[in-house]
């Protein structure tokens, strides 16, 4: 087995049965990985058998120095903005971590971060920049935050109390590409695609948002979150408002 098909998990993730947040990994590919999700974990940790955990400074005593984990510090803190907190989630459907040797591809012309992950992954907070064309995204995992490509994801469709029961909006957009990608016209356990599918350039109508003050402040929509038409869902940077 060679060191890129060696995986780590977390104990404290195992012996609890869950992760401290929705976009934790529970699975790493690197020990650092490993080490960093760990220094996150609120403290002290859950207790697990067989191993002996050390907290803050340690002295000269010699029964001090036996143990498995040493944390010194305390829990480095994630913090979530709050405008990100009902922004869409996906789950990875392909690893996106980089090859032995090579760097991960890039988005034209970001300088940002690109972040890894795993298939499985739970991603948050996720965003499709318009200048992007929905081939790149924007998420956060495991408390980091940045670019990868859209085919490596599928969109988790908004839960029923997302989803506006209104059906007296006379807003209509026009698209600006193609929805769903391909790989992400899957139907559900009833049988139905929760995804409203269209063209580019295509006009909408009787569009509801939760957040529709957003449709006021930008003429051009670019946050992106989830509305709903004919019952159906679509993201929100997949429209221009319609002038």
């Amino acid at each position: 087995m060679s060191g890129a098909d060696i995986r780590y998990a977390c104990l404290w993730c195992v012996q609890t049965g869950t992760t401290v947040r929705d976009c934790d990994a529970t699975i790493f590919p690197t020990s650092n990985d490993l080490l960093r999700h760990i220094s996150t974990h609120p403290q002290p940790l859950p207790d697990v058998k067989g191993v002996v955990i050390r907290y803050g400074s340690l002295d000269g005593n010699t029964k001090e120095h036996d143990y498995d984990l040493h944390l010194p510090d305390a829990a480095a803190p994630i913090a979530i903005p709050e405008g990100e907190r009902r922004l869409p989630r996906a789950t990875a459907v392909k690893d996106h971590i980089p090859r032995p040797g090579r760097k991960l591809e890039r988005p034209p012309l970001y300088k940002g971060a690109m972040l890894e992950f795993l298939a499985g992954a739970n991603i948050v907070a996720v965003k499709y920049p318009p200048s992007w064309d929905a081939k790149w995204c924007l998420g956060r995992h495991d408390g980091r935050y940045g670019a990868f490509p859209a085919k490596s994801i599928e969109m988790s469709a908004p839960r029923e109390d997302e989803i506006p029961i209104s059906s007296g909006s006379r807003t209509s957009v026009v698209t600006r590409w193609k929805w769903p990608p391909s790989e992400m016209v899957r139907p559900d356990k009833a049988g139905a695609v929760p995804w409203l599918q269209f063209s580019k350039g295509e006009k909408l109508y009787n569009i509801e948002c939760e957040f529709f003050f957003f449709f006021l402040v930008f003429s051009t929509v670019r946050i992106m979150y989830y509305c709903c038409a004919a019952s159906v869902s679509l993201p929100r940077t997949c429209i221009i408002a319609d002038k």
